[in-house]
């Protein structure tokens, strides 16, 4: 929170906003690296559904080892669908609800400013 406190004031770090997201697409597939990783301590797995990120202390100076960072598949979606059935007046209808986070917004109060996730619902059609 430090380095956004010093942006504020006009100190602005580059090479730590430039090292947030990294496409990277080699012979070894696509990968993910950067500060970003920080936000997912857990990857999807698709044998075991979830496995620990070893890239959660990845660091601007190591934006060169890609090899073994996470495909942009390996990010578990930060919102769930669940089938349902709705009972409407007697009518069983199939549908299913979606649910998390469905975006960010900027808050500011007094005494600080952050992103807070913006969390929603919805009933869905099959």
């Amino acid at each position: 929170m430090s380095l956004i406190k010093d942006n504020k004031e006009n100190e602005i770090d580059t090479k730590f906003w430039s090292s947030i997201y990294h496409y990277n697409d080699e012979s070894g597939g696509p990968t993910i690296t950067g500060w970003i990783n920080t936000f997912f301590p857990y990857l999807t797995n698709s044998k075991n559904g979830f496995r620990k990120n070893a890239f959660i202390k990845f660091t601007a100076d190591q934006l060169d080892n890609v090899f073994s960072a996470p495909s942009p598949g390996s990010f578990p979606p930060s919102f769930c669908d669940a089938p349902m059935k709705w009972n409407y007046l007697g009518k069983k209808i199939d549908c299913g609800m979606l649910s998390g986070i469905i975006g960010y917004q900027f808050k500011k109060n007094q005494n600080e400013s952050c992103l807070a996730p913006i969390i929603a619902w919805i009933i869905h059609g099959k």
